[in-house]
């Protein structure tokens, strides 16, 4: 199961999407422009343009954006169920490795070139998932055009998985100040 979006939206219009929540999928979330803060459990992070958070999408989360401001963001869900197999042939499990190490953890100031290819990735897993340049579906066979669409999304998603791996391994020792929900409280 993939969910997959980038989005602009105004949240005086779009408020309810904003609540707090939780899903079954790992998520993937790089934030674009906004005034936004992410709150994830009893931490909050207070974005900026190009911060990815990794997170379990078990943990109850969700964005804050300040309503007065649109909010535009890339989200990537995806179930580690359905990657585990490809991972095992691949013979590299530490590709998940990244979403128990820095679990519900925000990156910040990545690499502009990794950076680069992680919007590209995720912009092309957008277009698939939206039935942008599917060259199967003129194929008679909608089996073979499934197995065509599952496996290229498959294909897209662990590299992005890669490009994440990357990421982790040059931000090991750099780490995000977040406030508690107390800290920000005391601030306002």
């Amino acid at each position: 199961k993939y969910s997959i979006y980038r989005k602009n939206c105004n949240p005086e219009l779009e408020w309810d999407m904003h609540d707090f929540h939780t899903h079954n999928e790992f998520e993937i979330y790089l934030f674009h422009s906004g005034n936004c803060h992410y709150l994830i459990k009893n931490k909050v992070y207070h974005l900026q343009p190009n911060d990815l958070i990794l997170l379990n999408g078990l943990t109850l989360h969700r964005a804050n954006p300040l309503p007065t401001e649109m909010y535009e963001r890339s989200v990537v869900h995806f179930s580690s169920e359905v990657m585990e197999p490809i991972i095992t042939t691949l013979k590299f499990p530490e590709l998940l490795k990244p979403f128990s190490t820095f679990n519900n953890c925000l990156f910040r100031d990545i690499d502009q070139k990794l950076l680069n290819q992680i919007e590209q990735s995720i912009q092309a897993i957008s277009e698939l998932s939206q039935g942008e340049g599917i060259k199967a579906d003129k194929c008679e066979d909608p089996t073979l055009n499934c197995r065509f669409y599952i496996a290229k999304m498959q294909t897209l998603v662990i590299q992005l998985l890669f490009q994440i791996y990357e990421l982790s391994q040059t931000h090991q020792n750099k780490h995000i100040h977040v406030e508690t929900g107390k800290e920000l409280h005391v601030r306002r």
